[in-house]
């Protein structure tokens, strides 16, 4: 179901899709921080980078900042409440990153598979990053300075719950560089 209203959200809705978004969507709206989107239970296709998600359900495909701030952007939030989602990089700098500022990335349940590139997945430079995964067989496949690494910053990975898999190349998987503290806990799997 399609609840966006046209007058209230800058985003053109066009045969019952929106630009940047697609699937079930349930809410965007502009604000000073950047776009903040609600996703239903269904599908949801994530293209455009928000300052602000929250999505209720569904198997979700994520080819976004997905709770990374970036310089015009300083603080990024992204909830996922349940689903087996997937977690694109297109750019570095995703994934519950913190570039000049704070990025959240938390995924509450499901099987979901994050696939980054360079400084993503819980990084902070000179800012603050976290992932937070709380249930689920997931996958953490990433480059260099990924999965829980800071430099001038703190960096987080925390995955509670799950038979999880980590890869990276280099730099990486709770790595702390100058004046940075990073980690990677992995409570139980």
């Amino acid at each position: 179901t399609q609840s966006v209203d046209p007058e209230l959200s800058p985003v053109k809705i066009e045969n019952g899709n929106t630009k940047g978004f697609d699937g079930d969507i349930m809410f965007i709206q502009e604000s000073d921080i950047g776009k903040i989107v609600v996703g239903g239970i269904g599908t949801t296709y994530y293209y455009d980078d928000a300052a602000f998600i929250i999505d209720l359900g569904g198997n979700d495909y994520y080819f976004n900042n997905a709770g990374s701030s970036r310089p015009d952007s300083p603080v990024s939030i992204c909830l996922d409440f349940s689903g087996n989602d997937t977690y694109v990089a297109r750019t570095n700098f995703t994934q519950g990153s913190g570039l000049f500022g704070a990025g959240i990335l938390m995924d509450f349940n499901g099987d979901d598979s994050y696939l980054g590139r360079e400084y993503s997945q819980g990084i902070g430079v000179f800012g603050i990053g976290l992932i937070y995964d709380e249930n689920g067989d997931d996958l953490y496949n990433s480059q260099a300075m990924c999965q829980g690494g800071a430099s001038f910053g703190i960096g987080l990975l925390y995955d509670k719950k799950g038979n999880d898999q980590y890869f990276s190349r280099w730099y990486s998987q709770g790595l702390g560089l100058t004046k940075g503290v990073g980690g990677l806990i992995d409570s139980a799997g």
